[in-house]
């Protein structure tokens, strides 16, 4: 059987409670924001700072991501249409038939070994 769910009606007070209480999570969501913002620029030309170095498991995930890249660009280029591959069975089926017919009268020529007449010359 399912549980029994008794819900409770709130008191005046508690619903007063509750929305104070999300107004100020709201508030303090938008001071987060607002902190998070564009900072104003300041009147003084900071120092060059240099670049932090990436650690080593970036560097590397980087370097995974890009031989994909290229692994996958690489199968992408092989790809062929459906109609190229049908272009190249024919063309391959035409070659193939003209071979037959080449080895064909190859073997016809061959069958037509001319006769050797034998005279007999009379003295």
């Amino acid at each position: 059987m399912y549980p029994l769910i008794i819900v409770m009606a709130l008191t005046e007070e508690q619903k007063e409670k509750q929305n104070e209480m999300r107004r100020l999570n709201r508030a303090r969501k938008k001071e987060v924001v607002s902190k998070e913002g564009p900072e104003e620029p300041k009147g003084e030309p900071e120092e060059p700072k240099e670049e932090p170095q990436e650690p080593q498991e970036v560097i590397r995930k980087k370097a995974i991501a890009d031989k994909r890249r290229v692994s996958l660009a690489l199968a992408r280029s092989k790809i062929k249409l459906n109609s190229q591959i049908t272009k190249d069975k024919d063309v391959e089926l035409t070659k193939i038939k003209e071979e037959n017919l080449q080895l064909t009268e190859l073997a016809n020529k061959k069958e037509e070994v001319p006769e050797i007449v034998k005279k007999t010359v009379k003295v």
